[in-house]
């Protein structure tokens, strides 16, 4: 069988037809799929370092919130544990 591209496939060709259908044909597919994703969101070492990132962001986010509230109950002279 010559190596076409997808769109010089002949219609009804029932070679081509079984090729698609193939578990290895799937399995290449599949794998390229993953190849593609990869690519588009970086290394795992580049995903971890952003997760990283955004936990950094969210703690000080955090953190600020709550010196804010401390600082609020300790100028209005509220104990933090009245209730």
């Amino acid at each position: 069988m010559d190596l076409k591209t997808f769109h010089e496939l002949e219609e009804g060709n029932r070679e081509d037809e079984i090729h698609v259908k193939s578990d290895i044909h799937l399995l290449s597919c599949e794998a390229e799929m993953a190849a593609a994703t990869a690519l588009q969101e970086g290394s795992v070492i580049q995903q971890l370092q952003q997760i990283n990132d955004e936990e950094k962001l969210k703690n000080r986010m955090a953190i600020k919130a709550l010196i804010r509230c401390t600082h609020f109950l300790a100028r209005r002279h509220i104990p933090h544990n009245k209730f």
